[in-house]
């Protein structure tokens, strides 16, 4: 009976002691990709105003995560993203002053350069689940779900993250991932490092 006892216990101790082993970890991952789907939602890359041509070049996207591995299966992240548009400006030619005192444009001559232009900043922040199908290191393949916040033109919205497949590649602290991914970071792709404490 104390033999059966001491064995269980031993079992017992084994299968907590593999637990703790389980590589529970927290790591910073900063990654750029494509931009979110909500920040082309204007949909407008060619917009005219005040005798402007304004046309998109294209839209920086930055995204840092918080990253709670709790076992060897499951990490939470909470992902804060920002994004803006950068646009090339084209300036028409005055001909006059309306009668409110503003300068006429002639849209129908030919625009020239006058610079370029930042546009509204889109922020998001949200909450994902990666569930990662390998257990061999240093290369894992994983993929995800989340729900997130997006401020955009003055409003808040929810909005849904969804990561097919991922990739991570982790050295002792180092780490490499890409991963296709849809939410309100990045649309497709979306790439960076890590660093594990």
């Amino acid at each position: 009976m104390k033999a059966r006892l001491f064995l269980c216990s031993m079992l017992l101790f084994a299968s907590f002691a593999s637990f703790a082993q389980e590589e529970k970890s927290f790591s910073l991952e900063l990654g750029t990709g494509f931009a979110p789907l909500h920040s082309l939602v204007d949909g407008v890359h060619k917009i005219t105003y005040e005798g402007e041509n304004v046309s998109l070049i294209y839209s920086p996207t930055f995204a840092l995560s918080g990253v709670w591995r709790i076992n060897s299966r499951s990490e939470w992240l909470v992902t804060g993203g920002v994004t803006w548009d950068y646009y090339n400006v084209l300036q028409y030619e005055t001909f006059g002053i309306d009668p409110y005192g503003n300068p006429r444009y002639d849209l129908s001559s030919e625009a020239l350069p006058a610079g370029r232009k930042n546009g509204d900043l889109s922020a998001s922040i949200t909450i994902r689940y990666r569930r990662i199908w390998n257990f061999e290191k240093p290369f894992s393949v994983y993929s995800g779900a989340g729900l997130g916040y997006v401020y955009f033109e003055k409003d808040v919205a929810p909005a849904p993250e969804i990561t097919l497949i991922g990739v991570k590649y982790s050295w002792t602290h180092f780490q490499l991932f890409l991963e296709n991914t849809y939410g309100p970071h990045a649309t497709f792709l979306h790439g960076g490092i890590g660093w594990r404490f």
